[in-house]
């Protein structure tokens, strides 16, 4: 098994500096959908329970659990792209 430290290593003298932000922007796509889809339905809908007379800590838990299962629906066909992407780049590497 390989380390991090000589996977790095590896990358580096394959690809240089780039090589090390291979998937950059793979992950950054689907962090800020995933963000976006988390935080705003959580607001959201912690704002309607809270107006349905809610309270915490019970709002919270729910309204995350909402926001969570949304953002994990939209989420995870793009963390299929982002992982196949980067087996695809690991397996140049090798």
């Amino acid at each position: 098994m390989i380390s991090p430290f000589q996977m790095t290593k590896k990358i580096f003298q394959r690809s240089s500096i780039p090589g090390l932000f291979r998937g950059f922007f793979t992950q950054l796509s689907r962090d800020s959908v995933g963000y976006s889809c988390f935080y705003l339905p959580y607001t959201i809908f912690g704002m309607y329970l809270l107006g349905q007379g809610i309270e915490d800590p019970m709002r919270i838990v729910i309204a995350g659990a909402f926001a969570g299962l949304l953002s994990w629906g939209v989420t995870n066909p793009m963390d299929v792209v982002k992982t196949r992407w980067g087996i695809i780049c690991d397996l140049s590497i090798q």
